[in-house]
């Protein structure tokens, strides 16, 4: 069956998301490949440049006074019931319309829900000043195993398609900002503690791309009457859609280091907004040849839009502490909750460990639990420090990851500092 190219584009760009993140967590965050070997926290009292993403107070007393870390890839994907091997089997052209029944009938409750990040960009620090530049895109699909099967394989005459309650959203923008961290030693002093910090950042969110989709009918069927085929319900979608968006978001955070090997921080990150301008409103209909009976998606209406759509920043609240044992083992205990965003009310409980007993090769090790899917997952990471230059490789759920499972997830990062 021959589609029409744009609803096709529309919802492929949530499979293409979907891939390149499997092939490699939300948009809501840049995890470099140290951070994603803990679990996604930081360590905030390394004072390493990556770890403002956690705590923008991370550069509180860093013995770092340059720093540039690049992240050229940071990647998420996130299934509630179709695993990694069988999504990726899913767009395959040479995948048969038995295999991909069977996979399809592994989605419970009729609704296949999934979420991909990518990410990449950079940090340049002078001391506990910073400036940072990245690219975000977020998508999420809703679909019911039926809309599958029509946009993969075509429709069978006589067979009804429920399309009902099904959405994607996309999201990609540039993030550009600058940080800074106030040190008070008199504070630090009365209150008897080793140093007093408190960092934040202003980011300027310039929005590149922005699409909502959702089904407005319910079914689909194509019939055939006296060699005339026709389209039978509705299966009308309605996007939402920009290139252009103009946004702000910020950063705060406190770090309280006790002793010399104890810290305590809390931070409130990712609070901003993006308001998406010139957006227009599009109706995509399902369009039934009625000789030959094949069908296509087609754009039949698009107006501007009278109202301008925001997305709001996947808001987090995050404490935590972190203590060394010995020169070479630092321990931390993170807590996040989230505010705003599709994910409101999830919370995570993380315990991270780094091992520096080899300066050249720091290996970390993380467990977190999520309540958002009640499970428990293991990171891995390790890295290469060869004096100023380091690159770091990590995963926030390592089994997955080697399994083809429901989240997979890998970070990358490289850079220098002294």
């Amino acid at each position: 069956m021959r589609r029409s190219l744009p609803m096709y584009k529309l919802f492929g760009c949530a499979f293409f998301i979907l891939w390149l993140a499997a092939a490699a967590v939300n948009a809501e965050r840049f995890v470099s490949g140290s951070l994603a070997g803990l679990g996604g926290v930081g360590q905030v009292k390394t004072g390493d440049a990556d770890a403002m993403e956690w705590n923008p107070a991370a550069l509180g007393g860093t013995k770092y006074s340059f720093q540039f870390l690049v992240t050229p890839l940071s990647a998420r994907i996130d299934t509630d019931d179709l695993t990694f091997q069988n999504l990726y089997r899913l767009i395959q052209e040479d995948i048969t319309v038995e295999q991909r029944e069977s996979i399809l009938a592994s989605i419970k409750g009729g609704k296949f829900d999934g979420s991909a990040i990518l990410s990449g960009g950079a940090y340049v620090c002078l001391g506990d000043n910073s400036l940072s530049a990245s690219v975000r895109a977020y998508g999420r699909l809703q679909a019911t195993p039926d809309l599958f099967s029509l946009l993969l394989g075509g429709t069978q005459f006589g067979r009804t398609y429920d399309i009902s309650d099904s959405q994607m959203q996309t999201i990609v923008y540039g993030d550009v900002g600058i940080g800074s961290v106030y040190s008070d030693p008199w504070l630090a002093d009365v209150l008897r503690i080793k140093g007093f910090h408190m960092g934040g950042s202003l980011r300027y969110l310039q929005g590149l791309d922005y699409r909502d989709i959702t089904s407005a009918g319910s079914t689909i069927a194509v019939l055939e009457t006296d060699g005339v085929y026709s389209q039978v319900g509705d299966g009308r979608f309605h996007m939402r859609h920009s290139s252009d968006g103009k946004g702000v978001g910020t950063d705060v955070g406190l770090l309280l280091q006790l002793t010399q090997a104890f810290s305590v921080d809390v931070s409130l990150v990712n609070l901003g907004r993006i308001w998406w301008l010139d957006a227009r409103e599009s109706v995509f209909e399902y369009v039934v040849d009625p000789q030959t009976g094949s069908g296509a998606y087609a754009e039949v209406d698009s107006q501007p839009l009278e109202i301008t759509p925001v997305w709001d920043l996947p808001t987090q609240l995050r404490a935590g502490v972190s203590f060394s044992t010995s020169e070479d083992v630092t321990w931390s205990f993170r807590y996040a909750q989230q505010l705003k965003g599709v994910q409101a009310g999830a919370r995570e409980f993380v315990t991270a460990v780094q091992l520096d007993r080899l300066s050249l090769l720091p290996l970390r090790f993380a467990a977190k639990y999520s309540t958002l899917d009640a499970r428990l997952t293991f990171a891995f990471g390790c890295g290469i420090h060869i004096g100023p230059l380091v690159l770091d490789v990590g995963t926030p759920s390592l089994a997955d990851l080697i399994n083809g499972g429901k989240d997979a997830s890998i970070s990358v990062s490289t850079g220098l500092r002294f």
